[in-house]
């Protein structure tokens, strides 16, 4: 039988869950504020919608955020500063490149999204966070934010803390 999940509690569980953990870090660095940089290229509706809710949920678990609106119009060279100026700001712990980039020029999105300090890529798209994934190195890894979040979805609906995975050939523990 088919189970239906509240994905609007589930979010409110994460959210809560990280925002505990936020003031965790806050009680040992007092002066410590998280810092998230959103870059968006264009100005494409459903991005908007979607950096909207990126903003007000940041906001509400005490994430100061910030949207680094670029003109459609940008170049790679340019792009790539503004992810370089971004990794060197100390006040920006995170970086998200919202994608699809919207631009009038031809834009190599991997490129940007690797220009991204590993330590701050959010989405845990860089090459260097997919290939520790790959290999494993989950303590050392940036998860994905869909398939993550679909797999807090499955927690939260069955119960499980450990999710299979299968290779092609066998079932593996996760």
């Amino acid at each position: 039988m088919a189970k239906l999940i509240d994905g609007n509690e589930v979010s409110a569980s994460v959210l809560k869950e990280v925002a505990g953990q936020l003031r965790e870090v806050q009680e040992k660095q007092p002066n410590f504020t998280a810092g998230l940089a959103i870059v968006q290229v264009g100005n494409r509706s459903d991005s908007n919608v979607y950096i909207r809710n990126k903003l007000k949920r940041a906001s509400e678990i005490g994430i100061k955020a910030q949207l680094v609106k670029l003109s459609d119009s940008i170049t790679q060279s340019d792009l790539e500063e503004t992810i370089d100026n971004l990794n060197a700001d100390d006040s920006v712990d995170g970086i998200i490149v919202q994608l699809p980039l919207d631009c009038k020029n031809t834009i190599d999105a991997d490129h940007v999204i690797d220009r991204i300090d590993q330590m701050k890529d959010v989405d845990g798209l860089t090459r260097e966070n997919a290939g520790r994934l790959m290999r494993g190195e989950l303590d050392r890894t940036v998860f994905p934010c869909t398939p993550y979040g679909c797999l807090k979805l499955v927690q939260y609906a069955t119960g499980a803390f450990r999710f299979p995975c299968y290779d092609g050939a066998k079932w593996l523990p996760y």
